[in-house]
């Protein structure tokens, strides 16, 4: 499977739900899944579109907003 998310992509979800005041335990919750699975995707791996947008949702910023954060394409 080829990856499309930066190496950091799970450092850059910390940041913004730091930024946000948020805890990943709520973000979890949220969307359905334990911490402890949420944790696995973000840094280990499966990290795909469908979790970036839930993700997006919660952290109250655009899917676009998002994606150019983690992405390692760039569409211009």
């Amino acid at each position: 499977m080829v990856s499309v998310t930066k190496d950091n992509a799970g450092e850059i979800f910390d940041e913004l739900v730091k930024e946000k005041g948020l805890k990943k335990t709520f973000i979890a919750k949220k969307i359905g899944v334990s911490p402890q699975t949420l944790n696995t995707k973000i840094h280990h791996g499966g990290f795909d579109a469908d979790l970036a947008f839930k993700v997006a949702k919660i952290l109250a910023i655009t899917f676009d907003e998002y994606k150019l954060r983690i992405s390692k394409i760039i569409v211009k």
